[in-house]
């Protein structure tokens, strides 16, 4: 694709990940249900630095639950300079704060599927896929973020230990619910639930990139 070769050139050759994740089968028909939608653009999650400290968002009334910047543009971009600003203008938008982007640092590719008899090898039906292209980014003015931060509470600017720290804290709960065969129910939680891996597991690769950290055990 001419826009990707055109972005590795100006933001580096993003570094390409293969992530399998086994989910219930309940979880893959939700996912396999959404695919089509996330295929209309491209997903992006960002490191938006702002000094030491990356932006997050937390979930509502948990405030140990840290989420970078995800969002989507539309996939029928086709020239870079249109990307650039469409990608800026989407962060500046959700926290207010202009950026310069940084590195194009991760292309992963991850496939969902369940484990167990009723799986058939090769078959469509028995996984779903999604590509998520990762960002570093810079804020321009980290007085804005500051300022966001005391007029947003579920905005917080934290160390990139906190944040991965709280995301494998958050994997391990999650994996022993699903361990005992407990479930949160209803489709959203189900939804988040199949991405806590994915996030935990992205963003560590991604700390591995930039600092040299090692892999935790999720």
């Amino acid at each position: 694709m001419q826009l990707l070769r055109e972005i590795e050139e100006r933001y580096g050759t993003a570094r390409s990940v293969l992530l399998p994740v086994v989910v219930l089968p309940h979880q893959l028909e939700m996912l396999r249900a959404a695919e089509k939608e996330s295929d209309k653009g491209w997903n992006f999650l960002v490191l938006l630095f702002a000094g030491g400290r990356l932006l997050t968002q937390v979930e509502s009334n948990q405030s140990h639950l840290y989420r970078l910047p995800e969002f989507r543009i539309p996939s029928d971009i086709m020239d870079l300079e249109d990307f650039e600003v469409a990608f800026k203008e989407k962060l500046e938008e959700l926290y207010g704060t202009k950026v310069n982007l940084g590195r194009y640092l991760l292309y992963v590719h991850c496939t969902f599927m369940t484990s167990g008899p009723e799986d058939t090898a090769g078959e469509d039906n028995g996984t779903s896929s999604r590509t998520l292209h990762v960002f570093t980014a810079r804020a321009l003015n980290s007085d804005e973020l500051d300022a966001h931060e005391e007029n947003d509470f579920n905005i917080k600017l934290v160390k990139p230990n906190v944040l991965l720290d709280a995301l494998q804290a958050e994997w391990s709960d999650i994996k022993t619910q699903m361990d005992s065969g407990g479930t949160l129910g209803d489709m959203k939680a189900e939804y988040d639930k199949s991405w806590a891996f994915v996030r935990a597991r992205v963003v560590a690769t991604a700390f591995q990139s930039l600092f040299g950290w090692p892999l935790p055990e999720v």
